[in-house]
C-alpha cells in the first residue's frame, strides 16, 4: 500500500508519505499495519459495527 501513497489526497496519505520520509520502508509498512489493524482488533473483540466519523 505504501507504492499508493504518492500524491496525497487524504489524511492517511499524507501522514503516510511524511512516515516514509523520516523513517525506513519497512517501518511505515508496519506502523501502516498498526494503525489499520487497532480498529479492525476493536470490532472484532467488542462486536461492533464501524461507525463512520468526519476527521478533524
Amino acid at each position: 500500500m505504501l507504492r499508493f501513497f504518492k500524491n496525497p489526497s487524504t489524511a492517511i496519505g499524507l501522514w503516510v508519505t511524511r512516515l516514509k520520509a523520516r523513517t525506513h520502508a519497512n517501518v511505515a509498512a508496519v506502523a501502516l499495519a498498526n494503525k489499520q489493524a487497532r480498529p479492525a482488533w476493536a470490532l472484532l473483540t467488542q462486536g461492533t459495527f464501524y461507525e463512520t466519523r468526519p476527521m478533524t
